[in-house]
């Protein structure tokens, strides 16, 4: 076997190619990290761009939500305030008259009865069950209405 020794000049020219092509290598990798580099920034900036579109939007909504909120409440307190200042039929009748000086006839047990206490017909029952969505309350409700329920028409 003969080993061949390489003249300096040789190994300098050697080394060169390999430095010419190490060099051509990491600029081409350089190029490739730049534009890597420029794609995530450029898809950074659009997320920040949609991230603040959405706060403004979401601060614009909470806006929009305090307004129902309050407009909510004022109509509360309206509703509160009309419940409070009714009077039945058969109560202003009975003052009309007594202004006018007649002697006004008893006020109707009924007139002082609640909504809540006034009982709802077979029918409105029966409909208001079969409207209820099956679970633990059109159970209860069931219970509680057994006998119309179940009664033949």
């Amino acid at each position: 076997m003969e080993t061949k020794t390489l003249t300096i000049e040789d190994q300098l020219a050697a080394s060169n190619a390999i430095l010419g092509a190490v060099q051509a290598e990491k600029a081409e990798l350089q190029v490739a990290f730049e534009t890597l580099a420029a794609e995530k920034l450029a898809a950074v900036a659009e997320v920040s761009k949609a991230a603040e579109a959405n706060k403004l939007t979401v601060e614009a909504l909470e806006q929009k939500l305090a307004g129902f909120e309050a407009e909510k409440a004022e109509l509360q307190k309206q509703l509160a305030e009309a419940l409070a200042n009714q009077v039945s039929a058969s109560k202003e009748a009975a003052k009309i008259a007594s202004s006018v000086g007649i002697s006004p006839v008893a006020v109707s047990p009924a007139d002082d009865l609640s909504a809540s206490q006034v009982k709802p017909d077979a029918e409105q029952i029966r409909k208001t069950f079969l409207g209820m969505k099956p679970g633990a309350e059109r159970q209860a409700f069931f219970r509680q209405h057994l006998a119309v329920l179940t009664a033949t028409k």
